[in-house]
């Protein structure tokens, strides 16, 4: 019995005498587990042209078993799942076939496909670009790849932009809709002579917005800056230097609590007007320096101050950051001068002010409003950036499941292999092929 049976891939060769050599054994074995991941490999290929993809995606993982270092049937599962829309452990073989050989270009197709598949067209355009580079450039899938990444990022871009408009539209709407309601409101109570409570306080109520409207549209000002900047005064860093006041001062100005929210302003930071030019933003920025550097100031602070002060120059010295941030600004100050009319106009008795006490009011109302602009920006930044991550780490434990489950399938096939099952199949195959003499050898073993 023992001279019939082929022993185990990690046992030594027996020592007695048998009727075919060890290694002849192995190689029929070997040519046995070749044939069987071949014929899985064609049958993953018709169903996949057949477009039953789920069939195809079963095919390819019992090739893969039969040889986990088979870099073309990663790709090949890795289009089976996409088209059947598993995006994400397409993304995982795509790798897999990358790491496998990194010098394939279909490998990268295979990712940017999956990449572009799951909207990270930035990615996917790199995996195109990578396999146009080890093309040659003649690549055609990944022209046509690159090609797509930049339509999609340009139609994604257009989609932000129409939303920004819409909502704009859409709040000067509803702005133009209310001040038509108002209006039609106050006609219509001007000629209808009701005794209920109700529209008296209505009457008067519009009787009020109509005068409030009517001495802000006279005696409101326009938004001008509490104090005229430093720089205006003289070019001088010294003389800035006596404006600015003690290092103390400073530092308790730019670490207020919650200043993370309050120094996203970046012209709040350095304490000038937004219309400042870069001359003056760079003078205001080195006059700071010298007064709260933490290696010109010893006070604990410093260092974490003077952090607020350089992220707010660097974010300035580009051109057109410094525009978007002049822009933000202007947006907040039209919606402060907006609020202030409207506490102004809802105020059912309005304290009579004077020109210099409304205008500080309005200047509180601009930086409210300035300060909910820069920090609706940020909370929208973090949340992109807080669901980025939730989505990688899904991609990461989907894919880590799915190696988990690669590996659990590999092991299990291994002491499949090893153990006596594969020996018994073997041995039937060789049987079936060697007719009654094998037959007889079959019994044989059994007896």
């Amino acid at each position: 019995e023992s001279n019939n049976k082929p022993p185990p891939e990690s046992s030594t060769p027996p020592t007695i005498a048998s009727s075919s050599p060890p290694q002849e054994e192995e190689e029929e074995e070997k040519q046995e587990w070749e044939i069987q991941l071949l014929a899985s490999k064609k049958a993953g290929d018709t169903a996949f042209q057949s477009s039953n993809f789920t069939v195809a995606i079963q095919h390819y993982t019992s090739a893969l078993s039969l040889d986990p270092s088979h870099y073309i049937l990663y790709s090949n599962r890795s289009a089976a799942y996409l088209s059947n829309h598993e995006k994400s452990r397409a993304l995982t073989d795509a790798k897999e076939c990358i790491r496998l050989n990194p010098t394939w270009p279909k490998g990268y197709n295979r990712a940017g496909a999956a990449m572009l598949s799951l909207g990270r067209y930035g990615a996917a355009r790199e995996m195109y670009q990578e396999a146009l580079t080890l093309d040659g450039g003649k690549n055609a899938v990944a022209k046509k790849g690159v090609a797509m990444c930049w339509e999609e990022e340009r139609r994604v871009k257009v989609r932000e932009m129409e939303l920004v408009k819409q909502r704009q539209q859409q709040q000067e709407e509803e702005e133009r809709k209310m001040k038509e309601e108002q209006k039609k409101e106050e006609e219509k109570k001007k000629e209808e002579e009701k005794d209920s409570t109700e529209d008296d306080l209505l009457d008067d109520f519009f009787n009020e917005v109509e005068e409030t409207n009517t001495t802000t549209t006279t005696a409101t000002p326009e938004p001008t800056t509490p104090e005229p900047a430093p720089e205006t005064q003289s070019n001088n860093i010294s003389k800035q230097l006596t404006k600015l006041g003690t290092p103390l001062s400073q530092i308790n100005r730019l670490l207020p609590p919650n200043y993370e929210w309050k120094n996203l302003n970046p012209f709040y930071v350095l304490d000038i007007p937004h219309t400042a030019p870069l001359d003056i933003i760079s003078r205001r920025y080195k006059a700071l320096s010298l007064l709260i550097h933490p290696d010109k100031c010893s006070e604990k602070r410093a260092k974490e101050a003077f952090e607020q002060v350089r992220i707010a120059m660097t974010l300035l010295k580009e051109e057109e950051k410094r525009k978007h941030v002049h822009d933000l600004i202007e947006q907040g100050q039209k919606q402060g001068t907006r609020d202030y009319q409207v506490s102004r106009t809802t105020t059912t008795n309005p304290t009579l002010l004077s020109k210099e006490e409304e205008e500080k009011q309005l200047q509180s109302f601009q930086e409210k409003a300035i300060m909910k602009v820069f920090a609706t920006i940020e909370q929208k930044r973090r949340d992109v950036e807080r669901r980025k991550r939730a989505q990688e780490k899904r991609e990461r434990d989907q894919e880590e499941e799915e190696k988990t489950k690669v590996k659990k399938e590999m092991e299990f096939h291994k002491r499949w292999r090893e153990g006596d099952r594969v020996d018994l199949r073997v041995g039937s195959w060789r049987d079936f092929q060697g007719g009654d003499g094998g037959k007889k050898k079959k019994k044989s073993r059994w007896s």
